[in-house]
């Protein structure tokens, strides 16, 4: 065999012997194995603020209400 005829070989070899490996490294993620974004955030939160603004029949704004005038609920669960 000449030179040029053992390169294109020994290059078709090489490829077909690192395709599985790739194939492998590349399947998607199982169903246990989040698929990451490469970014990770944590977070806790203990207080969530909540803006509200009460009127009246006639739309006028009512003051000097106080966190205990209110309950706050999620699908009728007082949070």
């Amino acid at each position: 065999m000449s030179c040029s005829i053992k390169l294109p070989f020994v290059f078709s070899l090489a490829m077909l012997l690192l395709l599985p490996a790739n194939a492998q490294q590349s399947a998607s993620p199982t169903k246990n194995e989040p698929q990451s974004s490469g970014i990770i955030l944590k977070t806790t939160s203990n207080l969530v603020v909540v803006d509200v603004v009460v009127t009246d029949s006639h739309h006028n704004p009512i003051h000097d209400l106080r966190p205990s005038d209110f309950t706050l609920e999620e699908s009728n669960t007082t949070q």
